[in-house]
């Protein structure tokens, strides 16, 4: 990556053209990039600090030859009246705006990708910064000697300008746990457009030396004893004070070592921690699969360490030990173990142990884990002379689902879903039976009127044909005599021809 600050374009610029160099490797076919390729997924970050075009200066554009050595080094006058990204590594400082969002997605990337190098390339002095880790041993101080030896001896200069340190590289591998190798490719940070060519071919050889080191190393699987993946263990080499976590899809882990004999500690909770032995040879990633076992029982008898008292700011004091595991005899790692009276609650470790100092008194401990019922104990401990109390917990699985008993949830869910299914068929079987009445066919809605067809249709309320077919009207003034006419009406009618 590069610009971890606006002030150090070199940087931005050595890494575009690194990025440049590997894709046009691969195009040709080059045999180290195809490797390095082949086995590392490699970001390229030209531009980290965006606020190259707020800082002031002198900028000038005279341009040299380029690809000689230039006779004297001269920096542009360069500087910022700003904080910026890379100040917020540290912490304390804040910065406004945009810089703002930026420091921030920069830390949360570090944070989610969980890089196992990063390669920083800044100006402003000589050499390279490499996280000083304090183990027994530094892997990051034998890439930093290689890269210098690439680069015989690294870039002589004078005076070092503001740029990534020691206490910012530190602050990556504290807060991180991602190592931070920085290259100072220049003695300035802002050197004349002209000289860039020069110092890209200086540093070629010791940047390409830096990403070979991802060909070397360890990777492999951790599986069980049915193979299936271990995605929560963890691997560690002696000697290093980094542990590395494998996938949380195959349970897949790759290590960059220099060659040599290392041995690896792997690891997972309820599992025997594997030990084995690896040669590491130069070019190669050494390939080894872990098969983890159950772990034995607990041991209460041949642990020594229950019968040490307690010490408290090196005064030796009362207590309680013990231990918490399931009905397996198995340990349960980060059960809560909690002292009512003193309303105190400790962690039981990975191997399901936990401890807690106490006054001598009658205490109350309650105990609970995921997935397990809570347990509660009475005890008493005596004077701070004696050893501390052994307490064990033997929790029971919780199979209850909603408050009920697996088997009678399994029932009753059975006869829900089953009324489920009978309301939806009556439901349905209801619906069709209304689609059915109707003086219209279902067809008739989409047909067209003018190709109507009158004998599809159905009068489903017809009457039935008499056997006898109408030969006469159904009234007739045969049927009425002339007793049914009355006096009345002929008397309206003689009224009416009267008036006319």
């Amino acid at each position: 990556m590069g610009n971890l600050y606006a002030t150090q374009p070199i940087g931005r610029e050595i890494t575009i053209d690194l990025a440049r160099h590997l894709i046009h490797g691969h195009s040709i076919g080059d045999p180290q990039i195809l490797t390095i390729l082949n086995n590392t997924v490699i970001h390229v970050i030209p531009v980290i600090d965006t606020a190259f075009e707020q800082i002031w200066g002198d900028y000038p554009k005279e341009l040299t030859t380029g690809w000689k050595k230039p006779t004297l080094y001269t920096c542009n006058n360069i500087t910022a009246d700003f904080k910026q990204v890379g100040d917020q590594i540290i912490g304390g400082v804040r910065v406004n705006g945009g810089l703002k969002s930026v420091a921030t997605a920069f830390k949360h990337m570090l944070m989610e990708e969980k890089f196992d190098l990063v390669l920083n390339i800044e100006g402003g002095s000589g050499g390279i910064i490499y996280p000083k880790t304090g183990a027994k041993f530094e892997l990051y101080g034998v890439y930093a000697e290689a890269y210098l030896k690439s680069a015989k001896g690294g870039v002589q200069c004078e005076r070092n300008l503001k740029g990534t340190d020691d206490e910012i590289t530190s602050a990556f591998y504290r807060e991180y746990n991602v190592p931070v190798l920085t290259a100072k490719v220049s003695c300035c940070d802002y050197p004349f457009v002209g000289d860039i060519p020069y110092i890209w071919r200086q540093s070629l050889a010791p940047l390409m030396t830096v990403l070979t080191f991802t060909t070397t190393g360890v990777q492999g699987f951790v599986q069980d004893e049915k193979m299936a993946p271990m995605r929560n263990a963890t691997v560690k080499v002696n000697g290093l004070d980094r542990t590395f976590d494998v996938t949380k899809t195959s349970a897949h882990f790759k290590i960059m070592l220099p060659p040599g004999q290392y041995t690896f500690e792997v690891s997972c909770h309820y599992y025997t921690t594997t030990t084995l032995g690896v040669t590491v040879v130069q070019g190669q990633l050494s390939f080894v699969r872990v098969i983890l076992t159950k772990s034995t029982t607990i041991n209460v008898e041949t642990d020594t360490e229950l019968t040490k008292p307690l010490v408290v700011d090196g005064a030796v004091t009362s207590g309680i030990r013990g231990y918490v595991k399931d009905n397996l005899n198995h340990p349960i790692p980060a059960a809560l173990v909690t002292v009512v009276e003193q309303n105190v609650t400790v962690l039981s470790d990975d191997n399901g142990k936990y401890g807690v100092p106490v006054p001598p008194g009658t205490y109350t401990l309650e105990v609970s884990a995921s997935g397990y019922h809570k347990e509660i104990k009475y005890m008493s401990v005596d004077d701070v002379s004696v050893n501390p109390q052994i307490v064990i917990f033997t929790l029971v699985k919780n199979t209850s689902v909603w408050g009920m008993p697996r088997l009678v949830f399994v029932i009753f869910m059975g006869f829900v879903c089953f009324m489920g299914l009978g309301l939806g068929l009556l439901c349905y079987l209801g619906c069709r039976k209304r689609s059915e009445y109707g003086l219209l066919s279902q067809n008739a809605f989409y047909e067209d009127f003018r190709d109507f067809d009158e004998s599809k249709e159905k009068e489903l309320f017809s009457r039935p044909l008499p056997e006898k077919p109408v030969t006469r009207p159904y009234f007739d003034d045969d049927d009425f005599s002339d007793a049914d006419v009355s006096s009345d009406d002929e008397d309206d009618i003689v009224l009416l021809q009267s008036k006319q």
